[in-house]
């Protein structure tokens, strides 16, 4: 459960848990952010792996007793999985990524036009380009076309480039600079070239994790 400021209380007695946080603190506490929270990111609500148990939360009571103060009981749980999920980084080579800012009349416009000025350049290198994604913040960034509004007064063109090549991604991110000369009025430009770490999750057998306790006194 998020607040704006400080943290959650659980209060757990005979099997259920009531969901709470101090006054003053912001947020709310209430059934639908109760399940939002408790649903997210579960693959599956019958069999949901953690290290201490393989809970059960199909048949999950979530009861809202007001006050920000929410009641969960009915969840289950089956012994603990044989193995531990772990994440772990994987080099993808390098990232590129380049920015430019167009505004005023025509900046869609204009700006489409640096996209295709920049793909067109990078063709030479496209065999060493593992991904590319271009992105006018402010228009289709976060939902492509699914949300259409009013003409933008600005928009900033954003370029990504995967490589295993960091030449090429030097190249990508100099591309958007040269943007400089043209389509007219582009500005603020901010270019980053870093190594490109993906994460995929893997399983290990519990035993070869070993678990050890130390108590400081001071």
């Amino acid at each position: 459960m998020r607040t704006t400021s400080g943290s959650p209380i659980a209060d757990v007695e005979d099997g259920s848990v009531v969901v709470t946080k101090l006054p003053g603190t912001g947020g709310l506490v209430d059934a639908m952010t109760m399940k939002t929270q408790l649903y997210y990111e579960i693959h599956d609500p019958t069999r949901y792996l953690t290290p201490d148990v393989t809970a059960d939360f199909s048949d999950i009571r979530v009861e809202d007793l007001g006050d920000d103060r929410v009641r969960l009981s009915g969840a289950r749980g089956r012994p603990r999985p044989e193995t531990l999920k772990a994440l772990v980084g994987v080099d993808q080579g390098w990232k590129a990524t380049g920015e430019m800012s167009y505004g005023g009349p025509g900046c869609v416009e204009r700006a489409r036009r640096a996209e295709e000025i920049v793909r067109k350049r990078l063709e030479p290198y496209a065999a060493e380009i593992d991904d590319i994604r271009v992105d006018l913040q402010g228009v289709d960034a976060l939902f492509g076309d699914q949300l259409t509004g009013g003409y933008p007064a600005e928009v900033r063109l954003r370029l990504a480039v995967r490589t295993t090549s960091r030449d090429v991604a030097r190249r990508a991110a100099h591309e958007t600079e040269l943007l400089y000369f043209g389509p007219a009025g582009g500005g603020g430009n901010v270019t980053s070239v870093v190594p490109a770490l993906g994460v995929t999750p893997a399983y290990v057998p519990r035993e070869l994790v070993p678990v050890t306790t130390e108590v400081y006194e001071t």
